[in-house]
């Protein structure tokens, strides 16, 4: 799966609100390359679910029949 910076930051209506979610300053998103790596999604993933908000499509496995 790829995400870009400005998909990661409309799940949580900002920039600002991810870096908050994350726990690093709104320069550290800043810094990060338009098209985030692993490691990033998977936080970015993380802190969505944790919080609540909708996940894109694709990010979460559906449940095992």
């Amino acid at each position: 799966m790829s995400m870009t910076k400005q998909q990661a930051a409309e799940i949580f209506e900002s920039k600002a609100a991810l870096a908050r979610a994350l726990g690093i300053s709104r320069q550290a998103v800043n810094q990060w390359p338009e098209e985030l790596e692993e490691r990033q999604i998977n936080e970015v993933i993380g802190a969505a679910v944790r919080l609540g908000k909708t996940v894109p499509d694709g990010f979460i496995p559906a449940p095992a029949a």
